[in-house]
């Protein structure tokens, strides 16, 4: 499972790419920014708003 400290770092090096879905702003919150995670649904949770087109705003 990924900490705090890992999730920023890959959003820190995919920042171009991410910037070019025309996403403007990430926010860490909850148990992820506290890293009290304790499994990661929010990946799926995104995978299934992106695969069915939605255009979504997310805090990961």
């Amino acid at each position: 499972m990924l900490t705090k400290e890992q999730i920023i770092k890959r959003l820190e090096k995919n920042k171009t790419e991410i910037k070019s879905f025309g996403v403007r702003k990430l926010e860490l919150f909850g148990s992820f920014a506290r890293n009290e995670q304790k499994h990661n649904l929010i990946k799926e949770e995104l995978k299934e708003s992106i695969l069915k087109g939605e255009k979504i705003a997310a805090k990961i």
